[in-house]
């Protein structure tokens, strides 16, 4: 099978093929070792810490997530674009300018945030968790949250000037090796639930020094500013940007949330543990992506939609056959795979949990990049709002369904979001540009492709 996607998409000679397959693999492995030091991270904090501990650290890193997507507002996203294009044009008093008042900008509101969740630690922890312990931890939090922001800033800064690898490294394999090094150095003598939160936190700080560190040494900032850019513009733009995604990210913090309200720590360890697994079936989809995005825009920009359908049905093809065994694995032995965490994450729920969630994850594979279409095809606005409804039914569905359900109402929520998110969006992609993101005859029957 492997072998057959080969000689059909990167033997062929159509340049945009090749150009996605290369693109795709360099950030595969990327992917690949950043979800094997984040496994390993959550095996070392099962094992050590058990489900609670691993409960206890996936309601700061959701909270953290969302403190910083707040501060950040979109600022990280305009520098991976306007990085890129002002390169392009050798303009680089243009970037220097977006830099700093960016940076800027996202260091008052980082601070501003830092300060509401240092005072408000006791709040969230026992008015919204109802966990006063968890207080702690987000006082941690509040300490880290600045270096947070600003390696996601330098990062996407990195990503810019297509250093796709070291900004990928960086911030999915660097934080990862440190946090793993901090837990394993000191569990045998701290047993504190806490202790994985202070070694993701240090390996933040040191992911973030790095990352500036790279940024100053691979940029050619000018000492002077000949031209500014217009911050007006550049603030609506990311607003558009950072309201997209910080939708997505309030559906999933807000899952963690209502699952730490209504549920012990350990089922939401065991939660998370299932989710983590399940999110192996969509490795390929956010590999492509990297490569596939700047391509939808590229023949966007030149009306070649022909080819943008060809491209796209071609990228989910090789989605769909990477990740469908890896389902059919997932549906087979649930059981052994939860079990690898650790005995209590072995019982029949556990099991049932990743099930449910590997087939909303595939769900999501199945559909190609149909948001990615959307947003860099000048619908990004139209995704938005389809985003913004989506969110809406699925927390209403949350705040429903967990409380009665538990952890199965939490996973066949999950998997209608990724119906929502997703089926939605593939039929206007057919309405808006005349193709769908999928090709049954090229999935079942190898359909030739076209060389140029």
């Amino acid at each position: 099978m492997l072998n057959t996607l080969y000689k059909r998409f990167y033997k062929n000679k159509d340049s945009h093929n090749k150009e996605l397959i290369k693109g795709g693999a360099s950030a595969f492995s990327v992917k690949l070792i950043g979800n094997g030091v984040n496994y390993i991270f959550t095996f070392v904090v099962a094992r050590f810490f058990g489900a609670g501990g691993l409960g206890t650290y996936s309601i700061y890193q959701s909270v953290m997530q969302l403190s910083s997507n707040i501060s950040k507002q979109g600022f990280n996203t305009l520098m991976v674009r306007y990085v890129a294009f002002y390169n392009a044009k050798n303009r680089w008093d243009l970037i220097k300018d977006l830099y700093y008042k960016s940076l800027r900008i996202t260091i008052i509101i980082g601070i501003i945030a830092s300060l509401i969740l240092f005072f408000g630690a006791d709040i969230i922890a026992q008015k919204i968790f109802l966990k006063p312990e968890l207080s702690i931890c987000f006082r941690i939090g509040a300490f880290t949250l600045l270096p947070w922001i600003m390696m996601e800033l330098h990062c996407d800064s990195l990503s810019g000037l297509k250093m796709f690898f070291t900004s990928s490294f960086i911030r999915s394999v660097t934080v990862f090796i440190v946090a793993i090094i901090v837990v394993a150095a000191s569990a045998h003598f701290i047993h504190n639930k806490a202790l994985p939160v202070i070694a993701y936190s240090c390996g933040i700080v040191v992911a973030s020094s790095i990352a500036m560190y790279r940024w100053l040494k691979s940029s050619k900032l000018p000492k002077t500013i000949t031209e500014h850019v217009n911050m007006k513009e550049m603030s609506s733009i990311a607003f558009v940007l950072f309201s997209t995604s910080i939708l997505y990210m309030i559906r999933t913090t807000a899952e963690t949330a209502i699952i730490g309200r209504y549920c012990s720590v350990d089922d939401l360890g065991v939660y998370k543990v299932a989710l983590k697994i399940a999110s192996i079936t969509a490795i390929t989809l956010n590999a492509m992506l990297y490569s596939l995005s700047p391509k939808i825009a590229e023949l966007h920009g030149k009306d070649d939609y022909k080819k943008l359908a060809d491209v796209t049905q071609n990228t989910t093809t090789i989605i769909f056959w990477t990740s469908a065994p890896i389902l059919v694995i997932f549906m087979l032995f649930p059981s052994f795979f939860m079990g690898l965490f650790g005995g209590e994450f072995k019982h029949s729920i556990g099991g049932k949990i990743l099930i449910i969630l590997s087939f909303g994850q595939f769900i999501n594979c199945a559909t190609g990049a149909v948001s990615k279409v959307l947003m860099m095809a000048g619908k990004h606005k139209l995704n938005r709002n389809l985003v913004l409804v989506a969110t809406t039914i699925c927390v209403g569905l949350n705040f429903i369904i967990i409380p009665r359900y538990g952890l199965v109402g939490a996973a066949w929520v999950n998997v209608i979001g990724f119906v929502l998110f997703n089926i939605v969006p593939f039929f206007y992609v057919k309405y808006h540009f005349g193709f769908y993101t999928i090709s049954l005859s090229k999935i079942f029957f190898f359909k030739k492709l076209k060389s140029k």
